[in-house]
């Protein structure tokens, strides 16, 4: 389930971010819409859900990071 993950997670920045790792602070190479696209996405096709605890855990927003943290809140 989490490779699934992971995948779901890297194809969905693809789809609106050209270059970057997983390591790359999506902040810096993408437009903030961008970035609520992103976690739409996310949030609509793996039902977690973005609140609080979810943003604080965050931090830096990079694939890896989301990859870590997404299953955290997962409904």
């Amino acid at each position: 389930m989490l490779y699934q993950n992971e995948q779901v997670i890297e194809e969905t920045v693809k789809n609106y971010v050209k270059e970057f790792d997983r390591t790359t602070n999506l902040l810096g190479v993408t437009s903030v819409r961008n970035i609520i696209y992103i976690l739409t996405d996310l949030e609509n096709e793996l039902g977690f859900q973005i609140n609080d605890s979810f943003v604080r855990e965050i931090k830096d927003l990079t694939v890896e990071k989301l990859i870590e943290v997404i299953p955290n809140h997962l409904k």
